[in-house]
């Protein structure tokens, strides 16, 4: 006869929700980068169907780091908004997966803050990417451009 104590059990235990844990970052990871593509590809995809206008800007006297700093606020903007949702939805969270869970379950904002963070500095980069696509071709063959 095995006699089993309740410390292997709970060694065991330990093991499961370590792995339960680890798929769950891994997929937390994986839809963070999906998110990052999308906001990168909705910021390039505005800025290159707004080429027109920000040579038009540029031609009326706005200089390339005015229209940097106007992408920018722009990207920024964004992030304040992620900000907002994640202020709101994280309480919400919560209190549904205690509920659901029937024990308290507490959410670690500091993983949502780095995100944050990162948005910021990809929206950075994305405001110099733009700046530098438009400025490649001359001013007049930007305003000309029949897209």
């Amino acid at each position: 006869m095995e006699i089993v104590s309740r410390f292997d059990d709970l060694e065991e235990l330990r093991g499961q929700i370590d792995s339960i844990s680890a798929v769950g970052y891994s997929l937390a990871g994986l839809l963070f980068l999906i998110g990052m593509l999308g906001i990168i590809n909705a910021a390039l995809a505005s800025s290159a169907a707004r080429r027109r206008e920000f040579a038009l800007l540029e031609a009326v006297g706005m200089t390339g780091s005015q229209l940097g700093f106007m992408t920018f606020g722009e990207n920024v903007f964004s992030v304040f908004v992620s900000a907002a949702v994640l202020t709101f939805s994280l309480p919400l969270m919560t209190r549904l997966m205690s509920a659901g869970f029937d024990t308290a379950v507490k959410l670690d904002p500091i993983p949502s803050a780095v995100m944050l963070g990162v948005q910021l500095v990809l929206s950075f980069c994305v405001s110099v990417i733009v700046l530098r696509m438009n400025q490649q071709k001359t001013l007049s063959e930007r305003v000309r451009v029949d897209d």
